[in-house]
């Protein structure tokens, strides 16, 4: 990968590469879209590397440094494309993330509020059920103290009957 020509091979086999990982950009899959991203990633690496190497090449061959300069120029221009279905790849990756994110989110909402429903519904329920026992307790004391009332009565009725049966004491 040290000359002209083999970069710019690699640029081309590049190219087919990065035409096949730019499909990714539409997938929601989110395992689809990071292998996209790793594998243009590594690209890019590989890319730069080779451009690197060539530049190495180039000064061991003696070429001028305008020579070299503008070549540097033009092979980071071949990048940029790489650079840019990356950049798409990202915000993608970063979108799907987000709607997953988002969903996740919104299921422990739900969650959380079925069962803020069901504690609604439990403290409720209680609140009833205390409120029948205490109700339930007083019929209870007023039927006691009706009784109460009613045995008074009957001890009162029956003490004033044997009081006036019984003959007063003749003195």
């Amino acid at each position: 990968m040290a000359t002209e020509a083999k970069f710019k091979t690699l640029v081309a086999v590049s190219e087919l590469r990065r035409n096949e990982i730019e499909e990714f950009i539409v997938s929601e899959d989110i395992d689809d879209v990071k292998n996209a991203y790793e594998q243009l990633d590594e690209l890019i690496k590989r890319l730069e590397k080779g451009k690197n190497d060539t530049i190495e090449y180039l000064v061991e061959q003696g070429k001028e440094l305008e020579f070299m300069e503008d070549w540097a120029a033009t092979q980071k221009g071949a990048l940029v494309p790489f650079r840019e279905v990356r950049a798409k790849i990202k915000k993608q990756m970063e979108k799907i993330i987000g709607k997953e994110t988002r969903e996740k989110l919104n299921r422990e909402l739900y969650i959380q509020q079925r069962v803020n429903e069901e504690q609604m519904k439990f403290q409720h329920q209680q609140q009833k059920d205390r409120e029948e026992a205490v109700l339930r307790q007083q019929q209870r004391e007023q039927e006691w103290y009706m009784r109460k009332m009613d045995m008074e009565k009957q001890l009162q009725a029956n003490h004033s009957g044997t009081m006036q049966e019984t003959p007063s004491p003749k003195v």
